[in-house]
């Protein structure tokens, strides 16, 4: 794809529909399995719209929501929260890409994004987030761009399952890299 027609740039709070659906989409492919099929079936778009309403009206100044457009057409999002914890650094709590434009790179240059929001908040601080112990295109896409295996969690999700999770993390000396790591990984 051409970098020239893809664009990663601010969410409006208005677009929290557009990121919704984004989400919802994603969740419908990649947690296939974890969560219910009901509720992804007849729940998870209303839930994720009332989700990203709330996150998008609320006022937090260390919550960045980035949207990624091809020719116009939102493709993506990430959603990272700057100086999260004291000892892991900046938490990235959402990266979604939509299946049919996977392995195109786009995924990479997020997270190049991303990198450069922390460093330019807090260069001293490394990143990290949690994904499920079955979402192994996540695992494997992380692995590739430079992140460590942090421990282990349960996700209370949303349709009542307790779901396993495993964390990754990024150093701050990696995400100061981050142009050379995400790229020759």
């Amino acid at each position: 794809m051409p970098e020239s027609s893809l664009q990663i740039r601010p969410a409006l709070p208005a677009e929290y529909p557009v990121i919704a659906r984004l989400h919802a989409d994603n969740w419908q492919h990649a947690y296939a399995g974890q969560l219910s099929a009901a509720w992804l079936t007849h729940h998870v778009h209303a839930d994720r719209l009332q989700c990203w309403q709330q996150r998008m009206a609320q006022i937090d100044p260390s919550q960045r929501v980035c949207l990624v457009e091809a020719d116009g057409l939102a493709i993506g999002f990430a959603c990272l929260y700057l100086q999260h914890d004291p000892a892991r650094g900046h938490y990235l709590d959402n990266l979604h890409v939509l299946r049919h434009w996977q392995g195109r790179g786009i995924g990479r240059q997020l997270m190049q994004a991303i990198a450069a929001m922390c460093q330019q908040d807090d260069p001293s601080q490394g990143l990290y987030l949690w994904t499920t112990t079955q979402n192994h295109a996540a695992q494997q896409f992380y692995q590739a761009i430079g992140a460590r295996c942090e421990g282990e969690s349960v996700w209370e999700a949303p349709d009542g399952n307790r779901i396993p999770c495993v964390g990754y993390q990024w150093s701050a000396a990696q995400l100061a890299a981050a142009e050379t790591f995400m790229q020759n990984a």
